[in-house]
Protein backbone atom coordinates (compact mmCIF):
# COMPACT_ATOMS: atom_id res chain seq x y z
CA UNK A 1 0.00 0.00 0.00
CA UNK A 2 2.91 2.09 0.78
CA UNK A 3 4.70 1.23 -2.42
CA UNK A 4 1.65 2.08 -3.93
CA UNK A 5 1.02 5.61 -2.44
CA UNK A 6 5.12 6.35 -3.80
CA UNK A 7 4.22 5.10 -7.24
CA UNK A 8 1.48 7.49 -7.53
CA UNK A 9 3.24 10.47 -6.06
CA UNK A 10 5.57 9.84 -8.53
CA UNK A 11 3.44 9.45 -11.21
CA UNK A 12 1.74 12.74 -10.79
CA UNK A 13 5.00 14.60 -9.91
CA UNK A 14 5.42 13.27 -13.91
CA UNK A 15 2.77 14.53 -14.82
CA UNK A 16 2.84 17.70 -13.49
CA UNK A 17 6.67 17.86 -15.21
CA UNK A 18 4.90 17.44 -18.25
CA UNK A 19 1.99 19.82 -17.99
CA UNK A 20 5.07 22.53 -17.23
CA UNK A 21 6.82 21.72 -20.27
CA UNK A 22 3.86 21.89 -22.59
CA UNK A 23 2.83 24.88 -20.98
CA UNK A 24 6.11 27.09 -21.18
CA UNK A 25 6.67 25.45 -24.62
CA UNK A 26 3.33 26.71 -25.95
CA UNK A 27 4.28 30.23 -24.83
CA UNK A 28 7.65 30.33 -25.94
CA UNK A 29 5.93 28.99 -29.46
CA UNK A 30 3.49 31.68 -29.08
CA UNK A 31 5.85 34.48 -28.85
CA UNK A 32 8.32 32.78 -31.53
CA UNK A 33 4.97 32.96 -33.81
CA UNK A 34 4.04 36.70 -32.80
CA UNK A 35 7.83 37.73 -33.51
CA UNK A 36 7.58 35.51 -37.11
CA UNK A 37 4.23 38.04 -37.74
CA UNK A 38 6.11 41.34 -36.69
CA UNK A 39 8.83 40.89 -38.46
CA UNK A 40 7.13 39.86 -41.31
CA UNK A 41 4.51 42.97 -41.22
CA UNK A 42 7.45 45.35 -40.67
CA UNK A 43 9.66 44.24 -43.97
CA UNK A 44 6.25 44.47 -45.70
CA UNK A 45 5.16 48.25 -44.68
CA UNK A 46 8.62 49.70 -44.94
CA UNK A 47 9.37 47.55 -48.21
CA UNK A 48 12.84 45.76 -46.59
CA UNK A 49 12.28 43.36 -49.29
CA UNK A 50 15.33 40.82 -50.26
CA UNK A 51 15.10 37.73 -51.09
CA UNK A 52 18.84 37.18 -50.91
CA UNK A 53 18.93 38.62 -47.15
CA UNK A 54 15.78 36.09 -46.80
CA UNK A 55 17.72 33.33 -47.88
CA UNK A 56 20.47 33.96 -45.67
CA UNK A 57 17.61 34.10 -42.77
CA UNK A 58 16.70 30.72 -44.23
CA UNK A 59 19.83 29.69 -43.96
CA UNK A 60 20.74 30.23 -40.30
CA UNK A 61 17.28 28.71 -39.50
CA UNK A 62 18.56 25.71 -41.04
CA UNK A 63 21.65 26.05 -39.33
CA UNK A 64 20.45 27.43 -35.42
CA UNK A 65 18.29 23.69 -35.80
CA UNK A 66 21.64 22.03 -35.42
CA UNK A 67 22.99 23.87 -32.34
CA UNK A 68 19.50 25.21 -30.43
CA UNK A 69 19.03 22.46 -28.74
CA UNK A 70 22.22 22.12 -27.28
CA UNK A 71 21.54 25.23 -25.60
CA UNK A 72 18.66 23.47 -23.60
CA UNK A 73 16.06 25.11 -21.72
CA UNK A 74 18.01 28.38 -20.52
CA UNK A 75 17.67 32.19 -21.33
CA UNK A 76 19.69 31.80 -24.17
CA UNK A 77 17.81 28.99 -25.38
CA UNK A 78 14.61 30.69 -25.21
CA UNK A 79 15.90 34.12 -27.01
CA UNK A 80 17.32 31.86 -29.50
CA UNK A 81 13.92 30.22 -30.77
CA UNK A 82 12.11 33.92 -30.34
CA UNK A 83 15.14 34.63 -33.46
CA UNK A 84 13.71 32.04 -35.05
CA UNK A 85 10.62 32.90 -35.22
CA UNK A 86 11.59 36.46 -36.20
CA UNK A 87 14.51 34.95 -38.82
CA UNK A 88 11.38 32.87 -40.37
CA UNK A 89 9.20 35.89 -40.47
CA UNK A 90 11.63 37.42 -42.66
CA UNK A 91 12.47 34.58 -45.04
CA UNK A 92 8.75 34.19 -45.71
CA UNK A 93 8.31 37.47 -47.03
CA UNK A 94 9.34 37.77 -50.49
CA UNK A 95 6.80 34.28 -50.89
CA UNK A 96 3.84 36.76 -49.18
CA UNK A 97 4.74 39.66 -50.94
CA UNK A 98 4.51 38.04 -54.56
CA UNK A 99 1.02 36.19 -53.11
CA UNK A 100 -0.15 39.90 -52.02
CA UNK A 101 1.17 41.39 -55.12
CA UNK A 102 -1.13 38.53 -57.74
CA UNK A 103 -3.64 38.07 -55.39
CA UNK A 104 -4.48 40.63 -52.85
CA UNK A 105 -3.72 40.05 -49.01
CA UNK A 106 -6.87 37.68 -48.11
CA UNK A 107 -5.30 34.46 -49.60
CA UNK A 108 -2.27 35.40 -47.07
CA UNK A 109 -4.93 36.41 -44.01
CA UNK A 110 -6.87 32.87 -44.96
CA UNK A 111 -3.82 30.77 -44.79
CA UNK A 112 -2.63 32.32 -41.82
CA UNK A 113 -6.22 31.57 -40.19
CA UNK A 114 -6.14 28.13 -41.14
CA UNK A 115 -2.82 27.25 -40.10
CA UNK A 116 -3.70 28.43 -36.23
CA UNK A 117 -7.11 26.55 -36.46
CA UNK A 118 -5.05 22.93 -37.67
CA UNK A 119 -2.40 23.89 -35.19
CA UNK A 120 -5.12 24.36 -32.07
CA UNK A 121 -7.09 21.46 -32.98
CA UNK A 122 -4.32 18.79 -33.91
CA UNK A 123 -2.62 20.08 -30.23
CA UNK A 124 -6.07 19.81 -28.47
CA UNK A 125 -6.67 16.04 -30.07
CA UNK A 126 -3.10 14.63 -29.26
CA UNK A 127 -3.02 16.12 -25.55
CA UNK A 128 -7.07 15.37 -24.89
CA UNK A 129 -6.71 11.91 -25.95
CA UNK A 130 -2.99 11.03 -25.43
CA UNK A 131 -2.98 8.85 -28.26
CA UNK A 132 0.22 7.39 -29.21
CA UNK A 133 1.42 9.03 -32.67
CA UNK A 134 5.38 8.45 -31.60
CA UNK A 135 5.35 5.34 -33.85
CA UNK A 136 5.02 7.04 -37.22
CA UNK A 137 8.14 9.21 -36.72
CA UNK A 138 10.42 6.95 -39.19
CA UNK A 139 7.24 6.84 -41.62
CA UNK A 140 7.20 10.74 -41.65
CA UNK A 141 11.11 10.93 -41.80
CA UNK A 142 10.63 8.94 -44.85
CA UNK A 143 8.27 10.57 -46.34
CA UNK A 144 10.09 13.96 -45.57
CA UNK A 145 13.26 12.86 -47.46
CA UNK A 146 11.13 12.09 -50.81
CA UNK A 147 9.51 14.61 -50.37
CA UNK A 148 12.87 16.50 -50.76
CA UNK A 149 13.96 14.60 -53.35
CA UNK A 150 11.42 15.24 -55.40
CA UNK A 151 10.94 19.12 -54.61
CA UNK A 152 14.55 19.24 -55.82
CA UNK A 153 13.74 17.66 -59.44
CA UNK A 154 10.82 19.42 -59.89
CA UNK A 155 12.54 22.55 -59.11
CA UNK A 156 15.49 21.68 -61.53
CA UNK A 157 14.00 19.34 -64.16
CA UNK A 158 10.51 18.35 -64.08
CA UNK A 159 9.03 22.22 -63.74
CA UNK A 160 6.09 21.17 -63.15
CA UNK A 161 3.06 22.99 -61.51
CA UNK A 162 0.67 20.36 -60.58
CA UNK A 163 3.50 18.44 -58.78
CA UNK A 164 4.40 21.33 -56.91
CA UNK A 165 0.66 21.66 -55.73
CA UNK A 166 1.58 17.71 -55.29
CA UNK A 167 3.73 18.72 -52.83
CA UNK A 168 2.47 21.26 -51.18
CA UNK A 169 0.11 19.15 -49.84
CA UNK A 170 2.05 16.21 -48.97
CA UNK A 171 4.24 18.46 -47.14
CA UNK A 172 1.09 20.58 -45.26
CA UNK A 173 -0.18 16.37 -44.43
CA UNK A 174 3.35 15.66 -43.17
CA UNK A 175 3.64 19.10 -41.10
CA UNK A 176 0.35 17.74 -39.33
CA UNK A 177 1.97 14.64 -38.36
CA UNK A 178 5.06 16.05 -37.10
CA UNK A 179 2.79 18.60 -34.69
CA UNK A 180 1.18 15.20 -33.35
CA UNK A 181 4.61 13.08 -33.12
CA UNK A 182 6.58 15.92 -31.41
CA UNK A 183 3.50 16.39 -29.18
CA UNK A 184 3.04 12.90 -28.66
CA UNK A 185 6.39 12.24 -27.45
CA UNK A 186 5.87 15.28 -25.03
CA UNK A 187 2.82 14.01 -23.61
CA UNK A 188 3.49 10.41 -23.30
CA UNK A 189 7.55 10.23 -22.73
CA UNK A 190 8.36 13.86 -21.62
CA UNK A 191 11.37 13.03 -23.56
CA UNK A 192 11.80 16.53 -25.13
CA UNK A 193 12.88 19.87 -23.37
CA UNK A 194 11.31 23.37 -24.07
CA UNK A 195 13.26 24.79 -26.05
CA UNK A 196 13.19 21.35 -28.32
CA UNK A 197 9.35 21.15 -28.82
CA UNK A 198 8.98 24.63 -28.76
CA UNK A 199 11.32 25.15 -32.42
CA UNK A 200 10.18 21.30 -33.39
CA UNK A 201 6.71 23.30 -33.59
CA UNK A 202 7.78 26.14 -34.69
CA UNK A 203 9.13 24.84 -37.71
CA UNK A 204 6.57 22.36 -38.02
CA UNK A 205 3.80 25.53 -38.22
CA UNK A 206 5.94 27.61 -40.56
CA UNK A 207 5.66 24.56 -43.04
CA UNK A 208 1.93 24.10 -43.11
CA UNK A 209 2.02 27.98 -43.33
CA UNK A 210 3.53 28.33 -46.57
CA UNK A 211 2.04 25.20 -47.63
CA UNK A 212 -1.50 26.18 -47.19
CA UNK A 213 -0.41 29.27 -48.61
CA UNK A 214 0.74 27.56 -51.91
CA UNK A 215 -2.60 25.49 -51.71
CA UNK A 216 -5.29 28.26 -51.23
CA UNK A 217 -3.18 30.89 -54.14
CA UNK A 218 -3.67 27.60 -56.72
CA UNK A 219 -7.11 27.56 -55.73
CA UNK A 220 -7.74 31.21 -56.32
Amino acid sequence: MFTDRITKTGSYAYNDVRSVVLRKAFALLGVSVIAAIATGYFSLITGFINPTYSLVAFLLVFAGTFFIPSLGDTPAGYASVVGVGALLGYAVVPTVAMYISIQGAAVVINALFATGAIFISLAAYAIITKRDFTKIGGILFVVILSAVVVGLLNAFLIKSSFLSLALAYVVALVSCGLILYRLSVAVNTGLLSVTQLALGLLIDVYNLFISLLRIFGNRN
